[in-house]
């Protein structure tokens, strides 16, 4: 079924569009060129490396994460412009974002499901509760292309085709290879072939996870190596369902936690009522993103729901909400179809969350940027930076950039 009438056609075309403009539009309103936390290591002191150097840098741990994406880019700007721009590079994440919206988009009508029925998509997903992404080039560029290599890896994996099969290995591979949580879509695929009994497929996700293990032994790294903590059942479990409710912003309130309560639950319901054979890959994405809160459990359950998820973190929540609507849809669209009042209700719903989420973190938005600016206004004065837990170091890799004219913040 498509879109009806021409007037139904452009409200749905406007509806389906319309948040990832607003997405746009704030990049473009709160983005401020100059490096903020992990910018100063991933981007600026990568550039300093010579060209023949940086290519090896690119795979080069930092912290949890191998950022082969950001750095690759950030060669990329400075070849091509002759200095970087954190603007652009937060324009590159946003363009992964919008490959990750088609990518849900295609599924969705692959598997037949109407276009009526994905309107309140783009309000789950494009709602700014992760705004650290329109603001920090090294979270738009680990986190978006990441999630987007894992969701092609998932696509092409189900193809009986063996050059698909090769595609997906490698997708799987930039995925391991661009951020940490490139290990649960790795874990995923593995899980998925164990249960159906796959044995010789194991070895795909098994091989990409030594190498990830070996690769990071024998790279130097002069940052801290990912800790595992090991906090009381109940604080793992108050973090993890957190995590998973993330998206609607307040964590460690009692809706968050019903939320990431219910999203686990509707999980399970399903799964239990076979959406793995229908669609596959979404149950694949699925599984990845839970894995995905798993991870950071392990990995930063000690430090509080609200210290330890940042907005960062937040796109694998909003992901899941979106997952869980697609699953639903799978299963049930086509007794909504015919019920107006079914889908007026989700879509006004989805409208509404979107609308309170824009409210809430545009102030947030606003505080980013308005630090960042500050920080260069200090720089240019000769003061401290701020927004960095090393002014020292701060100082000097921007020193030295300006003196090799990689970043002339100066000159804004």
């Amino acid at each position: 079924m498509g879109f009806g009438n021409l007037t139904g056609k452009t409200a749905a075309v406007f509806l389906l569009c319309s948040p990832a403009i607003i997405y746009c539009v704030l990049i473009n309103r709160y983005a401020y060129d100059f490096p903020f936390l992990d910018d100063y290591d991933t981007v600026l002191d990568h550039l300093l490396h010579p060209l023949n150097q940086q290519f090896f840098n690119w795979f080069a741990p930092h912290n949890e994460h191998i950022h082969w994406v950001l750095r690759a880019a950030a060669s990329g700007d400075y070849l091509i412009f002759g200095s970087v721009n954190f603007v652009r590079l937060i324009w590159l994440g946003a363009g992964f974002l919008l490959i990750l919206y088609g990518l849900l988009l295609k599924w969705g009508r692959t598997a037949g499901v109407t276009w009526t029925c994905l309107l309140p998509l783009p309000f789950i997903l494009f709602q700014p509760s992760y705004w650290g992404t329109m603001t920090w080039a090294t979270t738009a560029l680990h986190n978006f292309p990441g999630i987007v290599f894992a969701l092609a890896a998932f696509i092409l994996w189900q193809s009986p085709n063996q050059k698909n099969k090769a595609w997906a290995t490698l997708f799987l591979a930039s995925a391991l290879f661009t951020h940490g949580f490139g290990i649960a879509a790795c874990l995923s695929i593995l899980v998925w072939e164990i249960l159906h009994k796959r044995i010789l497929q194991v070895t795909i996700p098994v091989s990409l996870i030594l190498f990830w293990v070996l690769l990071r032994i024998n790279m130097p790294s002069a940052s801290t190596p990912l800790s595992f903590a090991s906090p009381e059942l109940f604080s793992s479990l108050h973090f993890f369902l957190n995590f998973l409710g993330a998206s609607v912003h307040f964590l460690g309130t009692f809706g968050v936690i019903l939320l990431g309560s219910s999203l686990l639950l509707a999980c399970i319901w399903l799964f239990k009522k076979g959406l793995p054979k229908q669609a596959p890959t979404l149950c694949l994405f699925v599984l990845y993103l839970i894995l995905c809160a798993i991870v950071v459990t392990i990995a930063r359950a000690d430090m509080g729901p609200k210290q330890g998820l940042a907005s960062r973190y937040r796109i694998i929540s909003t992901l899941l909400l979106c997952s869980v609507y697609l699953g639903f849809v799978q299963v049930y669209w086509k007794q909504w179809i015919n019920q107006t009042r079914v889908r007026y209700l989700i879509l006004a719903s989805a409208c509404l969350f979107y609308t309170a989420s824009l409210y809430v973190n545009i102030n947030n938005l606003q505080k980013i940027k308005t630090r960042l600016e500050n920080d260069c206004n200090r720089w240019i004065l000769n003061e401290p930076i701020q927004e960095f837990p090393q002014p020292i170091h701060a100082a000097r890799i921007l020193q030295e950039s300006e003196a090799a004219s990689i970043f002339s913040p100066r000159q804004q």
